[in-house]
C-alpha cells in the first residue's frame, strides 16, 4: 500500500491568531494551507492562473479531477494538452455524471 500523506495534518477548528513582525513592528498574519490544493486553489484565486498544462501528469485521482472541474467551471481556466490518464479520468467523470 502506497502511503499517501508524509505530514501529519493539523486542523483546527478556529484559525488561530498570528502575528507578523520584524524591528518591533507588527501585523496580523493568516496560516495558510500548503497542500497541493491549498496551492493550486491560492494560484486560481490570487495572483490568476489563465491555463492549467497537463501534459505530464501520470496520476490523478478524484481531487485532483475535482480541482480540474473547479478550476474550468469557477475560475475560466482552460485545460491545455491534458495527458491521456487525465482524460480517461475526465471520460470516466463525465460517464458517471459527477
Amino acid at each position: 500500500m502506497r502511503e499517501q500523506r508524509r505530514h501529519q495534518r493539523i486542523r483546527f477548528n478556529i484559525l488561530p491568531r498570528a502575528g507578523i513582525g520584524q524591528f518591533g513592528f507588527a501585523g496580523p498574519g493568516e496560516l495558510a494551507n500548503l497542500s497541493l490544493s491549498g496551492l493550486i486553489m491560492h494560484s486560481l484565486t490570487k495572483p490568476g492562473v489563465d491555463q492549467l498544462d497537463l501534459s505530464d501528469v501520470t496520476e490523478i485521482d478524484g481531487v485532483g479531477l475535482d480541482l480540474c472541474r473547479i478550476a474550468v467551471e469557477q475560475h475560466s481556466v482552460d485545460i491545455v494538452r491534458p495527458s491521456a490518464c487525465v482524460r480517461a479520468g475526465m471520460a470516466r467523470r463525465i460517464a458517471l455524471g459527477c
